[in-house]
């Protein structure tokens, strides 16, 4: 993320429309950095593993093209609807904690892209973001400790409760009961590994156990991030790669709230509530 982050920095610095606020700019703006953002996300990937970077294949589709650019492959068809359906999923989701960074920062007349740096700080931690990374280590772990039978998965997850571990991948502030994206995630999901990865079923089995008991003992549904943290896993990109392929999908909603925030604006001001002590004395 701090890659991505550093990216968009000096994407925005070379941008010839960097500090011009209009429409027709900011649709420039926001089109470079949602073409450039799976690029950078690629080269980054094949610099970990000492390869070349490979360039954009204009025969290829967006998500297509970012599977292309971290693997130097061209993906087979049930890869790309995986990745599709994913950034679409993940494209925009109101006032999360990200896009209400953008705002702000657009509030007070800053540029797009300081706006979008500001939204990848905010996604970069594991409460919003980086939820997907932190669920995919959670069943890492429960697979661990659970698959040469010393340990079942309700031993496992009862000893999370007693310990009061947070378990990522579960709950929504705005989803009580239930996100509807979690489920079409995870179908498609299911439909990969049976195509391509026999394998990975093995992870979707322990994710549908551990949302079982999620369910049954707190009555807590999983999010998107659940599933996805399997399905990208199954089709062996990095973990490390996840957040940064939210903000290759998310970008599409920020630079949208950033352009509605300047075209109608009044800087975003909350009130503060003062809790602190009472009146005290002063000795001076």
């Amino acid at each position: 993320m701090s890659v991505v982050r550093t990216a968009i920095s000096l994407l925005g610095h070379l941008d010839p429309d960097c500090e011009d606020n209009g429409p027709d700019a900011e649709l420039r703006k926001s089109m470079r950095l949602l073409a450039t953002i799976p690029v950078c996300i690629g080269i980054h990937q094949r610099a970990l593993e000492g390869k070349p970077p490979v360039a954009p294949d204009p025969s290829l589709d967006h998500a297509a093209n970012l599977l292309w650019c971290m693997t130097g492959e061209k993906p087979g068809e049930i890869a790309a609807k995986v990745m599709d359906v994913s950034l679409i999923l993940y494209a925009e989701h109101d006032f999360n904690a990200s896009t209400f960074t953008c705002r702000v920062i657009a509030s007070t007349n800053s540029d797009l892209h300081s706006a979008v740096c500001g939204g990848v700080g905010a996604l970069k931690g594991n409460l919003h973001g980086g939820a997907n990374e932190a669920a995919m280590a959670m069943l890492a772990d429960i697979m661990k400790d659970t698959e040469d039978g010393s340990m079942t998965v309700d031993a496992w997850m009862e000893r999370a409760f007693t310990e009061k571990r947070k378990l990522m991948g579960f709950g929504h502030r705005v989803y009580k009961n239930g996100d509807h994206r979690a489920g079409i995630l995870r179908d498609w999901g299911l439909r990969y590994a049976a195509e391509e990865n026999a394998d990975a079923g093995k992870w979707f089995d322990l994710g549908d156990a551990v949302q079982g008991i999620m369910l049954d003992q707190k009555n807590i549904h999983p999010n998107v991030d659940f599933p996805c943290g399997m399905t990208y896993f199954a089709m062996g990109i990095p973990v490390p790669q996840y957040t940064p392929i939210f903000v290759a999908s998310r970008i599409t909603g920020w630079c949208a709230h950033i352009m509605e925030q300047h075209a109608n604006n009044r800087i975003i001001r909350p009130l503060a509530e003062y809790a602190g002590p009472e009146l005290m004395e002063w000795n001076g």
